[in-house]
């Protein structure tokens, strides 16, 4: 009967670990299809399992870094509509400054125009301050802070990328930008005659116009341009040298600043500049961390400057001028004044395209051309003296000095060699003179002076050499030698016995223009290098030592991508009305109590630093929405693709099919039902054998 104990069949413990397994494999269907998932725990896939956790954890960084773009998005949204609103503001300030444009609003007019302007400027202010996100972004405090930054050398800097912050930047400015400029002398303290002229300038034309019988003092007439300064960028002052003088300069520096006076129906004739009526600025030349960067130049004029103590002529000369038009002879009196001197040079400018100006004590001569192939050369012709220099941005070509006609015995012991008679001629006579042989040269220079009144001739012993020489100057000045009988031989001057002198002579030419370092117009340097992009405004007229400047980042950071540690920054300028602004002034000087408020006189001005600001705060916008439109799409998109990658690679290792998992839990199911079965039916067929066998041996 031990064969029919309890003990299990071989066949009975196959089909047993089936059913196991089938049960098994269908608890694990069933968890899959409950979960969705298809690793559950480690031991369900080791290797799947650590894969699966690497990329969870890229997901929920990006997650998270999506999440922070969308964050940034939102504050930049919020940015862009308060620069929006702020220019509002702007906008509603200038059009309340062009109803006084032309100065026609009365004082109670003004006086409510002032009030409406100090809510939109006191608005401007609140805007700039207002928190984003739980910060203030546009009043400068998301914005680099510059360290030691003295307002008297620098006006402003602007940082639009730090590098590795802090950094420190020092140097010298070497020359100074420059305004252009013309000046105008209405020759009293009226305006004396018609005038009908264009201004052009940076912005656009206006055109002025005067007549005599307003008795226009200059003052107004200075005025009446700065009315129309907002449509031209040229404005205006009383000459500083010259109280019936107008001085016109153009609002901004560097050379793309110009000024253009163009005459309409009635003359004008203003000076300076290329002398034709036009006038660039000049820029900055700066050297910053040990770099020297200079920008662009203008073509030059050919200039000659005469110079002077008091501003009158020192002593009378004669002199031909002659420039890319041709040759004028010009005679200045000792005690004229320079003015008058000018006068008559402008007087041949058609004959000689050479005009003349005075500045201060000095008088200036320019070729209306402009470029090395202006020229111009000055030779006084006379026995005066004329000093000339060349001007500051000319070359100079040559300079001769006077010098008188001269001629030259030559010994080798200092004594006359032979015995002769020789008649010497000058510019005052002749006179014959006899030497003897081993005369000493002493002797014969003695004879010679003797007769200077007679001759114009004068000698002078020199070494082994008896020197004749005119006691005169210049081209008239003469000296000759005729041997009457002897042997007396002399070099020099023409090589045949005569000599003349050389008149005084400057010759100078203009410089082309030259294209250099973009990174410098006007007083602003652009400094971009190592990581650091940064704009530079030197205060105008500054030269000399500045900085050294330290440099610390306060901009606003963002993470932006899967790597929490790379951060992208963004630097936001002060928008506050006390920054807003340009060379004519800032927006905080509109407020009532200010330097430019209450419209009438101020108005014009009021309006060009208005414009000043709006072209701020176009630089400001275009800061923002690039960072909005390039930074924050571009890491939005790449954050976007790289949770669905991450999303796909975990389902992909992770995800349960669910028709696939079904069927194998219908598969695993009918496998443990069959195996079931398959043990019911040993079962029965065991003990139907035990049964058989009991009858058979009679137990039952």
């Amino acid at each position: 009967m031990a064969l029919f104990g309890v003990q299990l069949t071989g066949i009975q413990l196959r089909i047993l670990n089936s059913l196991n397994r089938a049960n098994r494999a269908a608890e694990q269907n069933l968890l899959r299809l409950s979960t969705g998932k298809k690793i559950n725990a480690a031991k369900d896939d080791p290797g799947g399992a650590v894969r699966l956790a690497l990329l969870e954890g890229q997901l929920t960084r990006w997650t998270q870094a999506s999440t922070n773009v969308s964050q940034a998005s939102s504050m930049m949204s919020q940015v862009q509509l308060t620069v929006d609103q702020i220019r509002t503001q702007l906008n509603t300030i200038r059009s309340l400054l062009l109803q006084d444009a032309d100065g026609s609003l009365s004082q109670a007019q003004r006086a409510a125009n002032q009030a409406q302007i100090d809510q939109a400027l006191d608005q401007i202010n609140t805007l700039a301050t207002t928190e984003i996100n739980g910060r203030r972004v546009l009043d400068g405090s998301a914005d680099f802070e510059v360290l030691g930054a003295n307002p008297s050398q620098i006006k402003q800097v602007r940082i639009y990328a730090g590098g590795n912050s802090p950094q420190q930047f020092s140097g010298q400015v070497i020359e100074a930008a420059q305004q252009a400029e013309l000046f105008y002398d209405a020759g009293g303290a009226t305006i004396g005659s018609d005038l009908d002229f264009t201004v052009t300038g940076k912005l656009g034309s206006a055109t002025i116009t005067v007549q005599s019988s307003e008795n226009l003092s200059v003052a107004d007439f200075v005025k009446r341009i700065n009315q129309q300064s907002y449509k031209t960028g040229v404005a205006a002052q009383v000459d500083p040298n010259n109280a019936n003088g107008v001085r016109f300069y153009s609002v901004e520096y560097g050379t793309d600043a110009f000024i253009q006076i163009t005459p309409g129906s009635q003359p004008i004739v203003v000076t300076g500049g290329h002398g034709d009526g036009t006038a660039n600025g000049t820029n900055a030349v700066v050297e910053i961390n040990g770099r020297t960067i200079t920008g662009d130049t203008r073509a030059e004029n050919a200039s000659l400057v005469h110079s002077t103590t008091d501003g009158t002529i020192a002593q009378s000369a004669t002199f031909d001028l002659t420039g890319n038009l041709g040759t004028a002879t010009i005679s200045v009196s000792q005690g004229e004044t320079l003015q008058t001197v000018a006068d008559r040079i402008n007087a041949q400018t058609a004959n000689t395209g050479v005009v003349a100006e005075v500045a201060g004590n000095d008088l200036v001569l320019k070729s209306q051309t402009t470029g090395t192939a202006a020229q111009i050369t000055l030779e006084v012709t006379d026995q005066g003296v004329f000093a000339v220099s060349p001007g500051s941005k000319a070359t100079l070509v040559s300079s001769t000095p006077r010098q008188r006609a001269q001629l030259i015995y030559n010994t080798t012991d200092g004594l006359v060699a032979d015995n002769a008679t020789v008649t010497i001629t000058g510019n005052s006579g002749s006179y014959q003179f006899t030497f003897t042989q081993g005369q000493t040269l002493t002797s014969a220079a003695s004879q010679i002076n003797q007769q200077t009144l007679a001759t114009g001739v004068q000698a002078t012993v020199q070494g082994n050499q008896l020197v004749l020489e005119s006691t005169t100057f210049g081209e008239s000045a003469t000296v000759s030698v005729t041997v009457d009988s002897g042997s007396f031989p002399v070099s020099g001057g023409n090589g045949n016995g005569t000599a003349n002198g050389v008149n005084a002579q400057t010759r100078v030419t203009g410089t082309d223009a030259a294209e250099g370092d973009p990174n410098v117009q006007g007083n602003t340097l652009v400094y971009a290098q190592g990581g650091v992009h940064l704009e530079i405004e030197f205060a105008a007229g500054f030269t000399g030592q500045f900085g050294p400047l330290q440099m610390q980042d306060r901009s606003l950071q963002f993470a932006l991508s899967g790597d929490p540690r790379a951060l992208s920054r963004l630097s936001l300028p002060s928008l506050l009305t006390s920054a807003l602004g340009g060379p004519s002034g800032t927006l905080d000087q509109l407020r009532s109590g200010g330097g430019l408020d209450g419209l009438g006189d101020n108005t014009a001005t009021a309006i060009r630093v208005v414009d000043e600001a709006l072209g701020q705060l176009d630089r400001a916008e275009g800061v923002i929405d690039g960072f909005a439109n390039s930074t924050i799409a571009a890491a939005q998109s790449i954050a976007d693709s790289f949770v669905t990658e991450v999303q796909e690679s975990i389902n992909k290792l992770n995800q349960v099919n669910e028709d696939e998992e079904n069927s194998l839990l219908a598969l695993n199911q009918t496998l443990a039902q069959n195996a079931s079965a398959a043990l019911a039916l040993l079962a029965q067929n065991r003990q139907a054998i035990v049964d058989l066998i009991k009858q058979l041996a009679g137990l039952t």
